[in-house]
């Protein structure tokens, strides 16, 4: 305990104990004392201030290349639900396309906007549907007031195809045209298939003066005929020749 106050003593009266100590050593020590008196009072002066330290500091600053001054804010990115716009194919075929619209949480800021881009799919049309299309752009324009094109479906790998026939002079002649119309369709589509029935309808006027639309032709065409056809020289009053099984009403040989 002794030696640590000797210690702390000698340094916080080490300014004024060496001058005296040096001063009583004769003129040599009296030289000393006055240098170390010089030495420590040019240490202490040259001991900066707070205010000095402060523009030192900002001196060191500006020669490092640092940015000085108060630095500007940058706002922070929030988490915001921005819509999403996502077209998607639809599972079941229809003619417009099916739009999702979805909330996806994504950071975004207040200076900068999002931008997301949407994705649009082309609908995919069901061999039906393709089926329906391809017939009814082959058909010729009815001149009844009755739909030109009925039903078209396919099971398995049997087409079946309802249509109604137009009203001309020669109604026989039409609907062996519109079959060689619709067997050509049908094979520009690539839609693989095995047979394909034909029902063709017509009004027809009962005993007692009333029309009801019926089934006045019936047709059945396999594919390998089909496919073995020369559409270009084919003479199509030939059709029914190819067919497996066919079907007339009467009154159309009226």
């Amino acid at each position: 305990m002794k030696g640590c106050l000797k210690t702390a003593f000698f340094i916080l009266f080490f300014p004024i104990t060496i001058p005296i100590w040096l001063w009583q050593r004769g003129w040599p020590g009296k030289v000393g004392a006055l240098l170390f008196v010089l030495v420590f009072a040019v240490a202490v002066g040259s001991i900066p201030t707070p205010e000095e330290r402060v523009a030192i500091d900002a001196r060191a600053t500006v020669i490092a290349g640092f940015p000085t001054g108060t630095p500007t804010p940058v706002p922070a990115a929030t988490n915001t639900a921005v819509p999403v716009v996502v077209t998607v194919t639809p599972i079941v075929a229809t003619d417009t396309p099916v739009v999702m619209v979805a909330a996806v949480s994504l950071p975004t800021s207040t200076s900068e906007p999002v931008l997301i881009p949407t994705l649009t799919a082309t609908p995919v049309l069901t061999e039906q549907q393709r089926l329906y299309s391809a017939i009814e752009d082959a058909l010729r324009e009815g001149n009844r007031d009755y739909p030109r094109l009925g039903d078209v479906g396919k099971v398995l790998d049997v087409i079946n195809v309802r249509w109604a026939l137009n009203d001309n002079f020669q109604v026989r002649d039409g609907a062996l045209l519109d079959m060689v119309d619709m067997l050509k369709a049908i094979q520009s589509t690539g839609i693989n298939y095995y047979i394909v029935n034909f029902e063709g309808t017509f009004p027809l006027i009962d005993v007692y003066g009333n029309s009801a639309e019926e089934t006045v032709m019936w047709a059945t065409f396999e594919s390998e005929e089909v496919d073995r056809i020369n559409w270009d020289r084919f003479p199509w009053k030939n059709i029914l020749l190819i067919a497996s099984t066919t079907k007339e009403h009467p009154a159309l040989a009226e």
